[in-house]
């Protein structure tokens, strides 16, 4: 019916604008050179602690932020009136993810995640459990893949706005 369209179209919204409030509230528990986090088309996606390994390093806790195109890396800092705060590390644009694998090792304890990126270095990302790896690996690809969307789409934009000008 339509009261249900109607109500669904809101509640979607309510979401959304959620999902932007919490980048807000991402970058204000910030500290750290980076750009602004808020941007019209950016939101929240996830977060939580996994174990970060680059350049074949030890393995390192991070705080990691997904949105629906970055990773942002980050380490815990202090807790604060603003609650957990935190330390940028660096931002991974999701348009340059070229693969996200899960890695079986066979040891029960490795959760493991091969972010692929390129022109910069892989990173192994571990989980604690089976199934937090599958939920960092379903929601990792589905914002590569939302953010190649968007570059295609863009790109075809630029063409033919290319065309229209002559």
């Amino acid at each position: 019916t339509d009261i249900k369209k109607i109500a669904s179209l809101v509640n979607e919204g309510v979401r959304s604008f959620e999902r932007q409030i919490k980048v807000l509230e991402v970058q204000q528990r910030l500290s750290g050179k980076f750009d602004p986090l808020v941007i019209p088309s950016r939101h929240w996606v996830r977060d939580g602690e996994l174990r970060e390994q680059r350049q074949s390093r030890p393995f390192k806790l991070r705080y990691f932020f997904l949105f629906n195109d970055a990773l942002l890396c980050a380490s815990r800092r202090a807790v604060t009136l603003l609650g957990q705060t935190y330390h940028y590390k660096y931002l991974i644009d999701l348009r340059t993810v070229a693969d996200v694998t899960e890695i079986v090792s066979g040891r029960d304890n490795d959760y493991c995640l091969l972010v692929s990126v390129h022109d910069g270095p892989d990173i192994v990302l571990s989980a604690d459990t089976q199934q937090s790896r599958a939920a960092w690996a379903s929601d990792l690809n589905a914002q590569v893949i939302g953010a190649r969307k968007l570059i295609q789409s863009s790109s075809v934009q630029f063409r033919s706005a290319g065309r229209m000008s002559a």
